[in-house]
């Protein structure tokens, strides 16, 4: 008979994701440099977010996770706020990077007067603190490593990144 607190040696803990809710109707806000802000639902934010992993932007997210989310938006109420943007489509930039901003892509949000752009690391940046703060599922470990990968592909295009004590933005 084996003792319940002896540990089996043959198990390493593999990575499972954690079951938790989805908090779709929770708020962003994104600001811009010039002052101009927008708020977007989190349901918009994460339509987003799969609309980068089907255009091939961001590592592939787990099936698992884009199947929680249809489930978790059917259940979904309509948004209560007032003056919230809708994710409207993905705008690649011409020519790889955007002057203005660095960006190789953007998210298109739009509310009845205007067009918001949001850079398509600040949509993943904000999964991830939404994650990090149990307003969403967590992404598998091997969406992490992949992450970093893609990352690294990035930084050899030649786009700007900040370099801790550099004063500014430098080539990496």
């Amino acid at each position: 008979m084996m003792d319940t607190c002896e540990e089996d040696l043959f198990n390493i803990g593999g990575y499972v994701p954690p079951e938790t809710d989805w908090a779709l109707g929770t708020v962003l806000t994104f600001a811009g440099d010039g002052g101009c802000q927008c708020q977007v639902e989190v349901s918009d934010a994460v339509v987003a977010f799969l609309a980068l992993d089907r255009d091939g932007l961001i590592p592939e997210i787990d099936q698992e996770w884009k199947q929680g989310f249809a489930k978790a938006l059917s259940q979904h109420s309509a948004p209560q706020g007032s003056g919230l943007v809708h994710y409207s489509g993905l705008e690649p930039v011409p020519g790889g990077i955007c002057d203005c901003c660095a960006a190789e892509c953007h998210a298109v949000f739009t509310n009845e007067s205007a067009r918001f752009l949001i850079e398509r690391w600040s949509i993943v940046t904000a999964m991830m603190v939404l994650i990090r703060q149990g307003q969403l599922p967590r992404l598998s470990f091997d969406w992490h490593i992949s992450l970093e990968r893609h990352y690294e592909r990035i930084c050899e295009t030649g786009r700007y990144h900040y370099r801790p004590g550099a004063g500014g933005p430098q080539h990496v």
